[in-house]
């Protein structure tokens, strides 16, 4: 898994400092770093803890004639070890990270049909987190910052993510050509900032001696 993971932020490292200091957006960067991107928003708590949701209620109601006749018999024929050892092995780290990766190259291809504006900021005044990329769910117009991270990209109305101390990245469904070289008001950084921060898991940082502006409410 580690190696996988390794691979994909190998091939993204170069396409996404050359993003940064303000390189074209070309097919070959945008794909690459939506495969980075895609993994940045699957590989953290959240999206076990959203599988667990939906899997476990019909995992631990599996009945011994849901089960395969061998699996029940290594049991012992006892149903509540026999589902125990489901629940363990489905919802279990292998699955779950086997379950990411393959699920990393479909949400890229999601990302990489959106269009792209990176926005450039005058300073460093940006926060980033452990959950870095937000979705903006399609049914919200409003909202105060989310603590619950969003996972569906089809479903979404915009994408935001920062990539350095002064650059994001906004993705969106407007009808337009990529943008890499969009300069934008340092108020805009407060809001980026405010969802960056609110769905962090377990920390947020920022560049040293810039301390970043968080908006609040709406």
């Amino acid at each position: 898994i580690e190696a996988s993971m390794a691979y994909v932020e190998d091939k993204s490292t170069r396409p996404l400092r050359e993003l940064i200091k303000g390189r074209p957006i070309t097919p070959e960067r945008k794909g690459a770093i939506a495969q980075l991107l895609g993994l940045q928003l699957l590989r953290g708590p959240a999206t076990f803890q959203q599988r667990d949701e939906i899997l476990r209620p019909t995992l631990e109601g599996i009945e011994a004639k849901d089960m395969r006749p061998k699996h029940l018999a290594s049991a012992g024929g006892d149903v509540d070890l026999a589902r125990s050892e489901v629940v363990d092995t489905i919802l279990g780290p292998t699955n779950r990270f086997v379950m990411m990766l393959q699920y990393v190259p479909k949400i890229a291809s999601i990302m990489a049909l959106m269009r792209w504006h990176v926005l450039r900021f005058d300073g460093p005044v940006l926060a980033y987190s452990d959950h870095p990329v937000v979705l903006w769910p399609m049914y919200l117009e409003q909202a105060e910052p989310f603590v619950r991270q969003g996972l569906g990209p089809l479903t979404t109305r915009e994408v935001r993510v920062p990539i350095a101390p002064h650059v994001a990245i906004l993705m969106n469904w407007i009808d337009r050509k990529d943008e890499s070289d969009v300069r934008i008001d340092p108020s805009a950084a407060l809001e980026i900032n405010a969802f960056t921060i609110s769905q962090a898991q377990d920390q947020w940082m920022h560049q040293p001696k810039s301390e970043p502006e968080i908006g609040k409410g709406i």
